[in-house]
């Protein structure tokens, strides 16, 4: 069965798991230096968006 989801559905979803340290296409988990490598780097990318749209300039 195929679930039909929005692109930016799809762009959170990978968000999510890649703060959880896990690749969403295959399900696997990251090692533990990659997966706090992948998750740090999105955490990072959250704190930019968030300061962008909140208009802080950092």
């Amino acid at each position: 069965m195929f679930e039909f989801i929005s692109l930016d559905e799809w762009d959170k979803k990978v968000k999510a798991d890649f703060r959880n340290g896990m690749n969403l296409e295959t399900g696997d988990r990251y090692s533990r230096f990659l997966g706090g490598v992948v998750s740090s780097s999105q955490v990072v990318e959250d704190v930019y968006t968030w300061s962008t749209e909140a208009e802080l300039q950092v």
